[in-house]
Order: structure tokens, then sequence, then C-alpha cells
């Protein structure tokens, strides 16, 4: 389980802060968000789309909405209707 320690780095691609784990490995992404390093070294073609790295995160939506078609969600009401829950639920 990982212990969230206070935050002492900045990403050198994006500047914001990375919060820090006791069990991370923040030198294997070169001091970035694993995010920002897999779209600056990783990621190959267009960023808008999937690339084929299997722990590509386009890659995983495009999994999670065919998952949600087939077995008859529509990923854009399903996506509109959380976004509708989170907003409600944040009203004071």
């Amino acid at each position: 389980m990982k212990h969230q320690i206070e935050p002492i780095l900045k990403c050198r691609k994006c500047g914001k802060e990375i919060a820090r784990f006791k069990d991370d490995a923040l030198e294997i992404f070169e001091g970035m968000h694993w995010l920002c390093f897999h779209f600056e070294y990783e990621h190959e073609g267009e960023p808008d789309e999937a690339c084929s790295d299997f722990s590509c995160p386009n890659l995983k939506i495009e999994v999670y909405e065919k998952a949600l078609r087939e077995s008859g969600i529509d990923p854009e009401k399903a996506v509109a209707e959380e976004i509708r829950n989170r907003l409600r639920d944040s009203q004071p």
C-alpha cells in the first residue's frame, strides 16, 4: 500500500508537483509524472490516439469504451451522467 508523503519534486515536463510515495520509482521516469514521461518518450503517433504501449491511457479509454458499448451502455451518456453526479455532489 502506498503512503503519500509531502510533494517534494516538480515534474520536469509540466512543472507541477509530483506527490511522492515511499515505494515509487521516480528515477525511472526521469523526474516526471508517469503520464508526462509516457507522452514525451514512449507514445507513438498522435497524442490524442492510442499507441501500441499496453499502458497507454488512450488505449485504456478505447478498451473501456468498447466494453461499455458491448454491455449496452453508451460511454458518452455514462460520462455525462457521472459529471452531473459529481457536480451535484460538490454543491454546498
